[in-house]
């Protein structure tokens, strides 16, 4: 049943009820809650986590915390809840899926995200997921520690990014914001020290506290033409390394 030796040594110690050294699809589906188990479990793989239909919520800090070599897992069509910070530090993290079943949360267009069907938010990404168009919300700490993820195109759907969702995002050099994003969360953007450039399309700034751009100071500030001054004067965009009028060269459009 488990491609992964670890994952199925920590559901057999804690859930093989018939004694069998094995762990069924019955006894997989009777799992209701996930405890600690697999907090900072080394392990890789967990697709077989879809038959623990079970499995209603992955709490906040619980759930894949500090996973930080699980590179593929399905999530079960039984899950309604799922707090970001329960994927926080999966570093490696690359296949991110959700069960067609499920009708609280997708994984529409292949995103390697979850998305909260009803609310167009994203919940948790990977490094390699692609944000849809239609998205409105980066979800809190929706990102938190994807050492690898070094840039991420934010579609002009989005129009909240929640507090934490890009933090200890170590090797994110650039970051595009749309004109269309109106509320960034605290922390956002903490701790990002690779974050070099940051490009924003809004033309009146928005209102950001002391942590969202941790590494502002060596960070130079794209804003757009005749607004300068606005962003010159707003409270800690006004300490970027330099602000430039345009765009970074690198950056993408969705």
């Amino acid at each position: 049943m488990f491609a992964d030796a670890n994952v199925k040594a920590l559901c057999v110690a804690n859930w093989d009820t018939d004694g069998d050294g094995e762990l069924s699809v019955a006894e997989a589906a009777a799992v209701t809650s996930l405890g600690e188990v697999f907090m900072g479990a080394n392990i890789t793989s967990f697709d077989e986590f879809k038959y623990f239909t079970g499995i209603t919520e992955i709490p906040d800090w619980h759930g894949f915390n500090d996973c930080t070599t699980l590179t593929s897992i399905v999530i079960p069509a039984s899950v309604t809840s799922i707090c970001g910070s329960a994927f926080a530090n999966c570093v490696e993290l690359r296949s991110l899926t959700v069960d067609p079943e499920n009708n609280v949360y997708d994984s529409r267009n292949n995103c390697n995200a979850v998305i909260e069907t009803a609310t167009n938010k994203l919940v948790v990404g990977c490094a390699v997921s692609q944000i849809p168009y239609g998205i409105t919300t980066i979800g809190d700490a929706a990102f938190w520690g994807r050492w690898w993820m070094q840039k991420m195109i934010i579609p002009q759907t989005v129009t909240t990014i929640e507090g934490y969702a890009f933090a200890f995002c170590i090797s994110l050099n650039s970051i595009y914001l749309p004109a269309s994003v109106s509320a960034i969360g605290e922390g956002a953007f903490t701790e990002c020290g690779a974050l070099t450039s940051v490009t924003v399309e809004r033309k009146i700034p928005v209102e950001i506290a002391e942590n969202v751009f941790t590494n502002r100071a060596n960070a130079t500030l794209y804003v757009p033409a005749g607004y300068m001054a606005a962003y010159q004067v707003s409270d800690y965009w006004k300490e970027f390394k330099e602000a430039k009028i345009g765009r970074a060269s690198c950056r993408e459009r969705v």
